[in-house]
């Protein structure tokens, strides 16, 4: 609860106009709820570290992804054309 205050005088406000901006676009809007979880950051660390790897490296890993959307977006992720 404590971190929902913006400062330390017990203040509760907000950045209500760039919270519901965000919520109206779809991708801003996962963005958002990404941040909120604290999901946004891993997400974008395991990028860093997929795009680290050297060729050989990655088409092993690819090989055992099950889903092809799931390998698709691992794709994406390596060349750098995806979300991170």
């Amino acid at each position: 609860m404590a971190g929902m205050f913006s400062n330390n005088n017990g203040d509760f406000s907000w950045n209500s106009e760039k919270i519901f901006d965000n919520l109206g676009v779809e991708e801003k809007r996962q963005e958002y709820l990404r941040d909120l979880s604290g999901t946004g950051n891993k997400e974008r660390e395991m990028a860093s570290q997929i795009r680290e790897l050297d060729r050989d490296e990655m088409i092993q890993i690819l090989h055992q992804i099950p889903e092809k959307a799931d390998r698709e977006d691992y794709i994406k992720t390596y060349l750098g054309v995806g979300k991170y």
